[in-house]
């Protein structure tokens, strides 16, 4: 009686185990066809602050430009004192730019360390291929402070000559607006690339619901 009992006992836990080792095979099957969803939810929010300020990058040059025009005019007219201290008020405005470069390569080093952690791996390319848009502005952004930076000394020193100049002015201006343009695009393809990054993984979660952020 109890060996029968016991042969019952076993044969249950045979057929316990065989159907548990059934719902896991079917499970790890499962997560093999299905892709998995995930977003840092970090990522958003400093995609974010990334966006803002790289809009004040492209503000700010595009500010610094119109200003060189102004400059330029007065330059025409030899009004050396004026352009003297538009060119004094561009150098700070430089040195606000160096700022926001040093804080947007600050945020995209926080969105490069959370892309690993998303899925699906499409959606990570996608991520990657933005950041990369982003590492290129900043790229640009040194060159256009570079470039600037010595515009305005230029600048400064012929007013300060009384409108002398050694040359090199427009040289400046050209590659000045060159990077402005630049600037321009590359943040434009960021900001069309993270929309498409969002309405991706939007529609993976129509496809795939349940599969939520971590």
């Amino acid at each position: 009686m109890i060996r029968f009992w016991r042969l019952e006992v076993v044969r249950r836990w045979r057929i316990f185990l065989i159907f548990l080792a059934i719902v896991l095979s079917g499970y790890f099957i499962w997560r093999l066809l299905v892709p998995s969803k995930n977003l840092p939810p970090d990522f958003l929010r400093v995609k974010y602050q990334a966006a803002l300020v790289a809009k004040d990058i492209v503000f700010l040059s595009g500010e610094s430009n119109n200003q060189l025009k102004e400059i330029n005019e007065l330059d025409k007219n030899r009004r050396f004192s004026r352009a003297l201290n538009l060119v004094s008020r561009e150098l700070n405005r430089n040195q606000e730019l160096r700022e926001k470069a040093i804080n947007l390569s600050n945020e995209i080093e926080k969105m490069v360390r959370l892309v690993p952690l998303i899925r699906p791996i499409k959606a990570r390319e996608t991520a990657l291929t933005a950041l990369n848009y982003e590492v290129s502005l900043i790229s640009r952004l040194i060159n256009y402070n570079a470039y600037l930076s010595s515009l305005l000394e230029l600048l400064r020193a012929k007013f300060i000559a009384g409108g002398e100049s050694n040359g090199g002015v427009e040289e400046l201006i050209g590659k000045l607006n060159d990077e402005v343009i630049k600037i321009n695009e590359l943040n434009n393809q960021f900001s069309s690339t993270m929309t498409d990054f969002e309405k991706m993984m939007a529609e993976f979660a129509q496809v795939y619901p349940g599969q939520g952020l971590l």
